[in-house]
This record gives C-alpha cells, structure tokens and sequence, in this order.
C-alpha cells in the first residue's frame, strides 16, 4: 500500500479494518453501485467486513510496490467518505488504473478531482508511472467529469479489461 498522501481537505490512507462501517454505507448506496462491477450494493456488514479484510491483506503484499486503495477520510470531520484506487488494470500486470468511489453524501464537492490528482502525482512521481489509465462505464458522467478535470482524455472503447465488458479508457501520460 502507498504512504498516506494529503490535499487540503482530505487524508488518504490505508484501510483498516474498523472502517467497515464507513465502507459499508458507501458500497450498499444502489446509486454508488450503480456503475461499479455487477452494479449490486454489498448486501451486509459481515460481507463488506470480510472484502475490507481481504482487500488490506492483498495490498499488503510487496509485490504492488505501493499500489492499493486509500481511504479517503475528510481533514475536517475525520470520517470515511470514500475510496481512491491505483492498481494494476485487469488482467494486465503493466497497466495502471486510477479510481475512486466516493460516498453519495459527498457528490458534488471536488473530493474526487481532488484526492485524483495527487494520487496521480504520487504514481507519476514517487512511483515513477509514465501512464495511468481510467476505465469508465459509458454513461458515467460524473466519472468522466472527474476524468477531465485531473486531465485524462478519452483514448477509446474497449473491452480488453474485466471480462470483456465495454468501457471507456481514459489515460493521463507523465509530462
């Protein structure tokens, strides 16, 4: 997992296990789900219990040299308010994908562009990334809005990645 990184308004750091709570009122939101992977909200706190648990352990692991998700925790209340991802892309091992979640209590405020581009500065400079993708469900407005915003620009339609499903590739190079 990478250092704890810092914005303004937002800390960004490992996941722990007494978050479940927190992570549980992100992930069973249907409107949070609705454009990440089968689309289904976490059904109980035992099952997102055992996901956070598995997630910090795999991440643990030295062979992601730093990758992982963060907790995005707001500075000012110190509460959970979402995830920010920078992982391998599946199923490749050489491509990078930046992501975030974020609690639908939060849209709206900037977090996502904000916690985005210093995630994309520590892969670019500490991590020494020459490019990160992001893949977006069509129709994800939100998500493209964020995309633009911490300057990645549409690359293509594909559906190299997660089983075949068509996403939108969005990529930001090192300059």
């Amino acid at each position: 997992m990478g250092p704890t990184l810092y914005t303004d308004r937002l800390q960004l750091r490992e996941w722990r296990v007494e978050d479940a709570e927190a992570v549980f009122e992100i992930y069973r939101d249907p409107e949070v789900m609705h454009f990440l992977g089968d689309g289904k909200p976490v059904a109980d706190l035992p099952t997102q219990q055992q996901w956070l648990t598995d997630r910090i352990a795999h991440y643990r692991n030295p062979e992601y040299k730093g990758l992982g998700p963060w907790a995005v925790v707001e500075r000012d209340t110190k509460q959970v308010i979402g995830t920010m991802l920078l992982k391998q892309l599946p199923p490749t091992t050489d491509q990078i994908e930046i992501g975030w979640h974020l609690a639908r209590r939060v849209w709206g405020k900037g977090y996502a562009s904000e916690a985005g581009r210093v995630v994309l500065q520590y892969g670019f400079l500490d991590l020494a990334l020459e490019r990160i993708f992001a893949v977006i469900k069509p129709g994800n407005a939100r998500s493209v809005a964020v995309a633009r915003r911490i300057g990645m620009h549409l690359l293509e339609r594909t559906n190299k990645y997660y089983g075949g499903e068509e996403l939108d590739l969005y990529i930001a190079d090192r300059e």
